[in-house]
């Protein structure tokens, strides 16, 4: 539950962005992020982040620190995974998302 604690598991865990960037480094490539946001999972709480707006501004700070190529936020909701940044869910989320990407 704690943002700080998901985040540093997701930078060190298994596959984590850490791994990703290590890979990418030793292969001399870039990284892409294709598809990122905050969510809402219904079937797996666990795994939902909610209104996550640390989980943005941490994702921008790596981005920015990383050899990053390009990155785009995901914007869907389903019956498994919602994830759209504009319908109201996330109102945290979409202002940190506001101050770090726009413009």
């Amino acid at each position: 539950a704690d943002p700080v604690v998901r985040w540093n598991a997701m930078v060190i865990g298994y596959y984590g962005l850490q791994w990703h960037a290590d890979f990418a480094a030793a292969h001399g490539k870039l990284m892409s992020f294709p598809e990122w946001n905050v969510a809402n999972r219904p079937q797996a709480p666990s795994r939902s982040g909610g209104d996550n707006p640390y989980f943005i501004t941490q994702m921008k700070a790596w981005i920015d620190s990383h050899n990053v190529l390009y990155a785009d936020s995901y914007n869907d909701n389903n019956a498994d995974y919602e994830s759209d940044l504009m319908d109201g869910h996330f109102p945290e989320s979409l202002a940190a998302f506001t101050a770090a990407f726009a413009g």
